[in-house]
């Protein structure tokens, strides 16, 4: 995960290279929405609010990273693996058939559904919000139909020779951003 909202000039004294501090202190600035907002990325993150006794889950805007939960009783497992699930003491990996029906049909089981009955995966772009005791309840907080409408709505105005000037330039910026 990469942000460039954040430096060191924003009055913040930066311990390490870890882009984790960073994203510990846009979210203690702006709150988890405010900071999934600034970053760029991919990610599947996990934040405990303390003063709210809330956990937070995000996954990044295309979904690169995974990010599965399940919900028994009062607790909320999660993890980027189904096999961290799956070493919870009381976990049931039951197969859900419908899921195996598009693993097969498919080769692959689309969010939000996973392989195990009772287990979902966070779709791309969104965030969960859990407490103790409550349902856990997903939104979006980026949607790729969002981002096209925004683009139709003020579309590139150069020539193609410009655009693809631009493309190039977009996209080793965005090459150079992972490389950090």
């Amino acid at each position: 995960m990469n942000t460039i909202q954040l430096t060191a000039a924003d009055g913040h004294a930066f311990r390490s290279t870890s882009d984790t501090e960073v994203l510990v202190e846009l979210i203690a600035r702006h709150g988890v929405g405010g900071a999934l907002e600034r970053v760029e990325g991919i990610f599947g993150l996990a934040a405990w609010d303390r003063a709210e006794g809330r956990l937070w889950l995000a996954r990044d805007r295309m979904g690169v990273k995974p990010l599965f939960y399940a919900a028994e009783g009062p607790r909320l497992l999660f993890g980027s693996q189904l096999s961290a699930l799956e070493a919870c003491p009381g976990f049931s990996a039951t197969v859900d058939p419908a899921a195996l029906s598009s693993l097969l049909a498919h080769g692959y089981v689309p969010a939000p559904g996973a392989i195990f009955s009772g287990v979902r995966k966070l779709r791309p772009g969104h965030l969960l919000s859990w407490r103790p005791g409550e349902v856990p309840a997903e939104s979006a907080y980026w949607r790729l139909d969002d981002a096209i409408e925004a683009g139709r709505a003020d579309p590139f105005a150069g020539t193609q020779e410009e655009a693809a000037d631009e493309l190039e330039r977009l996209l080793g910026a965005a090459v150079r951003r992972q490389m950090l």
